[in-house]
C-alpha cells in the first residue's frame, strides 16, 4: 500500500521496485481517496511500492470548501444552482431548461447532491430538487465583480495600445 498526495499526477510519482530501483510510475490497479486524511492510497502492480509522502498541513476546512467549489465549477451546475435559487424543480423541468439529456443532468445533480448543495425528494415518479444552501448564490455576485474588473482592466490595456 502506498500513499501520495492527490494533487500529484501519476506520471510524476516515483516508484521503487522490489530491487530498489527508482522510476516513473505510469498506472495503478486501484485508487481510494480519503478526503479527511488528504491522501490517495493505491495498490501497486507487481509488488512495487512507493515511498510515503507527508500529509498536507493545510487545514481540513479548506479541503472541504474546495470540494464544494469543485461541485459548482461547471457552467451547467452554476445554471442549475441559479434555477433552483428561484424554487424547487423536478429533473424534467431542469432538463428542459438546460437543453441536455436526462442522464447528463442527473450526473450534474448527483455531484451537487454529494457536495450538499442540493437535496432531492421523490414525489411519485418525479424527483424534485431544491437548493439546500441558498447562500452559494452570493458567490455569483462575487464572480460577476471579478469578471467586470477583469474586463475593465482589459479595456484599459486596449486603450493604451491603440495609437
Amino acid at each position: 500500500m502506498a500513499i501520495f498526495k492527490p494533487e500529484m499526477a501519476p506520471g510524476f510519482l516515483e516508484k521503487v521496485d522490489s530491487g530498489g530501483r527508482k522510476g516513473k510510475f505510469e498506472s495503478w490497479t486501484s485508487v481510494d481517496f480519503c478526503p479527511s486524511e488528504r491522501y490517495l492510497s493505491t495498490t501497486w502492480p507487481f509488488g512495487q511500492i512507493a515511498k510515503e509522502l507527508p500529509v498536507s498541513k493545510i487545514p481540513d476546512i479548506y479541503h472541504r470548501q474546495a470540494e464544494i467549489l469543485k461541485a459548482l465549477a461547471h457552467p451547467t451546475r452554476l445554471f442549475v444552482t441559479s434555477l433552483l435559487s428561484k424554487g424547487p424543480l423536478c429533473v424534467c423541468e431542469i432538463t428542459e431548461r438546460i437543453g441536455d439529456d436526462v442522464s447528463t443532468v442527473s450526473k450534474h445533480l448527483s455531484i451537487m447532491r454529494s457536495a450538499g448543495i442540493v437535496s432531492s425528494e421523490k414525489k411519485g415518479l418525479q424527483v424534485i430538487y431544491r437548493l439546500e444552501t441558498p447562500c452559494v448564490t452570493k458567490f455569483f455576485s462575487c464572480t460577476l465583480n471579478v469578471i467586470k474588473s477583469k474586463n475593465a482592466d482589459q479595456t484599459r490595456v486596449l486603450a493604451l495600445t491603440r495609437p
